[in-house]
């Protein structure tokens, strides 16, 4: 089904980068004390366990929270990404699980309306800091809630914090990066670096960014790799996701918010009966 479909639903986007390849060379130093760090981070976000849910994760990239759910209690997961390399990161995921029957990897776009009909419904749709990848976040946005979530259900998603003229600035490096050489990408990770340790220390920041990063379960240098190579890229304000999301029939439950250019909001919204 979604392997037949998926240059019906590319985005037009020509750059993109190569986020599986980039989990693939994480995969390797996962242990258990991330694998700890990562079921914490999402019990904590969804203020309990999983026991006797359903679960969407919505770009699964390297699968560590797609186990995370499944050692959490969740009764059925599945995971889909878009990327062939992230599928394979979360197959190592599944088959490290015992590969349950429970638990489906799936290769699929979440701007292909007719492959997320086919999926379903489920009581926690899952999808942090990957649908302003998409190159259509909105689009994104709107089909993973309405298309994945039912009456009741939780959305839990993670979005880049838009930030003035920053955001622009943040989207040609993402670009660059992704288009360029071995010499441009390392000169653009030092520069990147560089210029979010003097941003986060003079609006007071540097104690909280260093606290927080990195979170999740994630590796330092995979996750910074990720951040500045990430491309397609979009961003939004939290008031533009709390609107966008309660004007489709949802209510905001809690939120993790920053100021930080390089900082993604979570937001655990509910649906309405």
């Amino acid at each position: 089904m979604a392997w037949n479909r998926m240059a019906e639903t590319a985005p037009a986007e020509t750059v993109r980068f190569a986020f599986g390849r980039n989990w693939r060379a994480y995969l390797a130093s996962i242990d258990e004390t991330k694998l700890q760090a990562a079921e914490d981070e999402l019990r904590q976000q969804l203020g309990g366990d999983l026991q006797g849910r359903t679960f969407l994760d919505i770009g699964s990239g390297s699968g560590i929270h797609s186990l995370a759910a499944q050692r959490l209690g969740a009764k059925a997961i599945v995971s889909f990404d878009y990327d062939a390399d992230s599928v394979a990161c979360t197959q190592q995921m599944h088959q490290r699980a015992g590969a349950p029957t429970s638990w489906q990897v799936l290769q699929g776009s979440v701007l292909d309306a007719e492959f997320l009909k086919q999926l379903g419904t489920f009581d926690v749709v899952y999808s942090w800091g990957v649908l302003h990848h998409t190159g259509a976040m909105w689009q994104a946005v709107d089909l993973a809630m309405h298309r994945c979530a039912g009456p009741g259900s939780l959305l839990l998603i993670g979005l880049y914090h838009k930030k003035l003229w920053l955001t622009p600035a943040v989207k040609h490096v993402k670009r660059a990066y992704s288009a360029g050489g071995p010499l441009r990408r390392g000169a653009l990770l030092g520069g990147y670096v560089a210029a979010t340790l003097a941003y986060a220390t003079a609006r007071g920041q540097l104690v909280r960014l260093v606290r927080n990063s990195p979170r999740r379960g994630m590796n330092a240098w995979h996750d910074l790799v990720d951040w500045v190579g990430g491309y397609p890229f979009e961003a939004a304000t939290p008031v533009e996701v709390v609107n966008f999301v309660e004007s489709r029939g949802f209510k905001l439950r809690q939120s993790e918010t920053f100021t930080s250019f390089a900082a993604v909001n979570t937001f655990l919204f509910e649906k309405k009966a």
